[in-house]
């Protein structure tokens, strides 16, 4: 199909068209200003993606190591608190219980 006849397709496609509305450029300028942020993002996201693509850490054995002491204490420190909470608890009931009895 070459290009004369195809715009007389569309002309006379489009000529019966009657469109009510009054046209909204703001709205416009609005979506065109958010598709070029987001073309924007696009692009910044394909650098960092590129700078990233080769990256690579090093392995060091004593990172886990450090890692493994790290979840150690923290096991510890809750280890502590969960007793000190359970011993805690068990003093006010023993306090309600004898307040209880004496009256």
């Amino acid at each position: 199909m070459n290009d004369k006849r195809f715009d007389d397709i569309l002309r006379s496609k489009l000529s019966n068209l009657d469109l009510n509305k009054t046209p909204q450029w703001d709205l416009f300028k609005e979506k065109k200003k958010a598709a070029k942020h987001k073309q924007d993002d696009a692009h910044f996201d394909n650098a960092i993606r590129h700078n990233l693509a080769n990256h690579s850490v090093a392995y060091n054995v004593t990172h886990w190591h450090l890692l493994k002491a790290r979840l150690n204490h923290i096991f510890n420190i809750r280890r502590k608190v969960l007793k000190i909470k359970s011993l805690e608890l068990s003093v006010i009931f023993l306090t309600l219980f004898c307040g209880l009895s004496i009256s």
